[in-house]
């Protein structure tokens, strides 16, 4: 399109007013003004950033994470890991660091803390805490050492009524048959043994000794009748 650059004379009729090319001038600014706040928004930190978590580290330093061993990362275990809304748990917390506080977070609504405490010098703790109410379900627990968000672990808790453990049912003994006692039948004595022989012995002396009395009385009768034959 050709535009003239002639000025207005007196009587002539101004030029128009065109959209498109206003908006071709505007463009090629607002890129320019766009770079310039990209630019400058590489260059400066975010003031976000500098406002967040210290170091993983007590020191303040920052640790490469290829130098933290891998068996040493944070752990977190519970038990029970499963009861009702207002039942006790227990929280064990290892692989943390050492004598730092550290908090647990149930990942219900609201998202509550439930349990705080600091780690010990090997970096463990436990900590008890009181299920919250919920629907029945699986929540995570999230444990985390105060102001390093890299020093976390979490667990699995399920909210819900444990069936109670059944109860193992002791047969009762069966009474075992009984025996009957034999009584021994007592034997007759063994002639020449023990206490039979003598008295086998004591029988015979005294049928003798009646025999005996009984000869010298039939001898007696005998000889006093033969006398009193002689006398008459």
């Amino acid at each position: 399109m050709r535009i003239s650059t002639r000025s207005a004379t007196p009587g002539s009729t101004p030029p128009k007013y065109s959209p498109i090319r206003a908006l071709s001038l505007a463009i090629p600014a607002l890129l320019a003004v766009s770079a310039f706040f990209l630019v400058n928004a590489i260059q400066q930190p975010s003031s976000l950033q500098a406002a967040g978590p210290e170091p993983c580290t007590p020191s303040g330093d920052a640790v490469v994470a290829a130098a933290i061993p891998i068996n040493q990362d944070p752990s977190l275990s519970v038990y029970p890991d499963k009861g009702p809304s207002g039942s006790s748990s227990t929280l064990h917390l290892w692989n943390f660091l050492p004598d730092q506080k550290v908090s647990a977070i149930f990942r219900v609504i609201g998202d509550p803390v439930v349990a705080t405490g600091t780690t010990d010098a090997q970096g463990e703790a436990y900590l008890n805490f009181t299920v919250p109410t919920g629907p029945d379900g699986v929540y995570w627990i999230l444990a985390s050492q105060d102001n390093r968000a890299c020093v976390h672990a979490s667990a699995h808790f399920q909210i819900g009524t444990v069936p109670p453990t059944p109860t193992r049912t002791v047969p009762e003994p069966t009474p075992s048959p009984t025996v009957p006692v034999l009584t021994p039948t007592p034997q007759p004595p063994v002639a020449g043994s023990g206490a039979g022989t003598s008295t086998a012995v004591m029988d015979f002396t005294i049928a003798a000794a009646g025999f005996w009395l009984a000869a010298a009385g039939f001898g007696v009768l005998m000889a006093s009748r033969r006398k009193a034959s002689r006398v008459r």
